[in-house]
């Protein structure tokens, strides 16, 4: 199969922010398909068994709020991009993460209609999830009535995609599940400190409820001075969040570490004791497989695809969203008893190799190869 890879981000983005882009690409091109990453253009090509095409002549600079002015002003980027595709002449065109106003998945249906191939859409859960309002509501509804195949990630996101649209054809399957020879628990000599530390990783945004992991954390830390808590990644509420600590008392008991190469992310999970997710809403979300495969025991609230990975008293606890004392309680349970944390993290692990990536990515190449064939029949 000739299959086309379609991201509207410029290559850098790629790296740090959307692993799975390129773990599809490399997944694919093993299995001896054709494969072709097009994105925007940049000074970073990117390295891999993969065709990586910059679609373009200029590299443009835009933010990411920025991607319906791009593609409004920018007209001949399309045509551009255009004239790459009919070279590729792929037989499927695949877009991850609708993008901002749904860019990404607007451009995709637009180009698959005009070369006439399938284009399946994997949606991921801010892109379905969140934004909720009439005008994003109708362009969720033409999208997944007109992508040949949708891919969601929950089964709160297969009820959310057909309430939209019934006629939709959506199929539920984890964005790429996780590498459990990557993420892996920690050996023994790993560990070097007396702290029990609690691991955030993730967007610094609203959605993620950070403002009451804080609160809970400041309780807790009244009782458990030994805790810390180690905030892994980039967004607009960093600042706010530096704040907040200070207000409370707790700036020097928290690290805010930037985002770093998804290379070097699963050291922070195997130096960690416990880790935590408030959101506000999720789909599946990556950062908890990757936690379970390292062994870690886990605090998450019960929304969205959290309860579908996480078993209660298990592998972890499930607490109400917005709830910082219940966070604090489920945290200090695991605080309090090393023997728990450890028989969750290896129930966790366990429980991991369901979603291994070989596993999912097998599976995603079946349905991708199943829509190929009924499109050649047609």
């Amino acid at each position: 199969m000739r299959i086309l890879l379609l991201r509207l981000r410029r290559p850098g983005n790629i790296l740090s922010r959307n692993a799975a882009t390129l773990i599809n690409a490399e997944f694919f091109s093993k299995m001896s398909d054709e494969v072709f990453l097009v994105t925007l253009p940049g000074s970073d090509p990117l390295e891999g068994d993969f065709n990586h095409v910059m679609a373009g002549k200029i590299s443009y600079k835009r933010q990411e709020k920025e991607e319906l002015d791009f593609l409004l002003t920018r007209p001949t980027f399309i045509i551009d991009m255009l004239t790459e595709i009919k070279k590729i002449s792929p037989d499927v065109i695949i877009c991850k993460g609708a993008g901002y106003l749904y860019s990404d998945f607007l451009s995709s249906l637009f180009l698959s209609k005009l070369i006439d191939v399938p284009v399946i859409g994997e949606w991921m859960g801010s892109d379905l999830l969140l934004k909720p309002s009439k005008f994003r509501d109708r362009i969720k509804k033409i999208l997944l009535s007109n992508l040949t195949l949708n891919i969601v990630q929950s089964d709160e996101m297969l009820d959310k995609a057909l309430r939209l649209s019934s006629t939709a054809e959506v199929k539920v399957l984890p964005d790429k599940g996780v590498d459990t020879d990557f993420f892996k628990p920690c050996s023994t000599d790993e560990k070097t400190t007396d702290t029990v530390d609690i691991l955030y990783v993730g967007r610094l945004h609203e959605v993620k409820g950070l403002k009451y992991l804080l609160d809970g954390f400041a309780e807790l830390i009244k009782e458990h001075p030994e805790i810390r808590l180690k905030l892994l990644g980039k967004g607009n509420l960093e600042e706010e969040l530096k704040d907040r600590a200070q207000r409370l008392g707790i700036r020097d008991y928290i690290t805010f570490f930037e985002e770093v190469r998804y290379q070097n992310v699963p050291n922070y999970y195997r130096k960690a004791d416990i880790f935590v997710l408030p959101s506000l809403s999720e789909g599946l979300p990556n950062v908890l497989m990757e936690a379970m495969a390292s062994g870690l025991p886990v605090v998450a609230t019960d929304v969205g695809g959290n309860k579908e990975l996480i078993q209660e008293n298990k592998g972890g606890y499930l607490v109400d969203p917005k709830n910082s004392t219940e966070l604090s309680k489920a945290i200090k349970r695991l605080v309090e008893n090393p023997e728990m944390r450890k028989k969750m993290g290896r129930f966790n692990r366990d429980h991991a190799i369901k979603y291994d990536t070989q596993n999912i990515m097998k599976q995603k190449r079946k349905i991708i190869s199943e829509i190929v064939e009924g499109s050649s029949e047609t």
